[in-house]
């Protein structure tokens, strides 16, 4: 009896734990444009994104041949940049392999916070949580119907 008196109090605190505190839940059509990210997610983006990625990925479109630094590396942002992702998930999931010289190292909390900076960088709305999640979180959070 005793053991079901504190399953069901422990059951009734969670119950009332803040929604901030539990991570989000997107439904099937979650939009990058419905504030998936803070903006103090984005700020700590910013600082990895010119620690380890400005050297290759510039934040300006630019032609299809043209070098950054000598190195060839895909802009950041631009029409063309978004539109080849469906979802937050797809982006994420490149993202998280760079940089070349040591893909994963960084932590998926780095990953995703510069998920928030590239998709704040192209115009996307920073909201009052932070984006997290697994995959399959990720994977319900459209980009290409965003896209501004």
């Amino acid at each position: 009896m005793r053991l079901f008196i504190v399953l069901t109090t422990l059951s009734f605190t969670a119950s009332l734990a803040p929604a901030a505190a539990r991570p989000p839940s997107f439904g099937q059509n979650a939009s990058a444009a419905d504030g998936v990210f803070s903006a103090a997610q984005v700020q700590r983006g910013r600082e990895t994104y010119h620690e380890k990625c400005s050297f290759c990925h510039p934040l300006t479109p630019r032609g299809p041949n043209a070098m950054v630094n000598g190195w060839e590396g895909d802009p950041l942002v631009g029409d063309a940049f978004l539109k080849r992702y469906a979802t937050v998930f797809q982006l994420f999931d490149v993202v998280r392999k760079m940089p070349d010289n040591d893909p994963g190292g960084l932590g998926r909390q780095r990953y995703l916070d510069l998920t928030a900076f590239i998709l704040e960088a192209n115009r996307l709305p920073a909201g009052n949580r932070e984006l997290a999640g697994d995959d399959e979180t990720l994977k319900r959070i459209g980009i290409a119907s965003s896209a501004r």
